[in-house]
């Protein structure tokens, strides 16, 4: 299951930012509206397999362990302690990070995809988003880059 944070004000999200040195410091605070967002994930995901003809489930916990009925499950998964490096966390399809805009100082790429900073190069992917747009962008990143490669390939014959 995914889960999109940012977007609530019980879940603000996370930071990175870079030390004076240029290392990145990434801080994650998961709230607990998150924590309550994971434990109901790994309920629907329980029912969704075992409707799915599934003989046995196991939710991604360092406690957890493999159950044979739905029943099962959801009392292992209400026992379950939902706490960093028991609880397996992940990032999927991250998107955001280099904004466009035609202003350097606000933006990383221009409307084109075009670096402000570093001549010659063109980001085409989903890190031109805003942030991310809840799904899977797959056919959003290929549009996007549909389109600025045609007009890449467009500049680069005139040059």
């Amino acid at each position: 299951a995914l889960l999109r944070d940012g977007f609530h004000p019980d879940s603000p999200g996370g930071t990175v930012e870079l030390r004076g040195d240029g290392t990145p410091v990434l801080d994650y605070q998961v709230s607990p509206y998150a924590w309550d967002g994971l434990r109901r994930a790994f309920h629907s995901m329980a029912e969704i397999q075992f409707a799915g003809g599934a003989k046995s489930v196991m939710p991604l916990h360092g406690d957890a362990r493999y159950v044979n009925t739905l029943a099962e499950a959801r009392s292992m998964i209400d026992g379950l302690n939902l706490e960093l490096h028991r609880t397996r966390l992940g990032s999927a399809h991250v998107m955001g990070g280099c904004a466009m805009g035609e202003e350097p100082k606000s933006a990383v790429a221009d409307s084109l995809g075009r670096h402000h900073q570093l001549r010659n190069l063109s980001i085409h992917d989903g890190s031109l988003f805003p942030t991310s747009i809840g799904a899977n962008p797959q056919l959003s990143v290929y549009g996007l880059t549909a389109q600025l490669a045609t007009a890449l390939a467009e500049r680069l014959k005139t040059a």
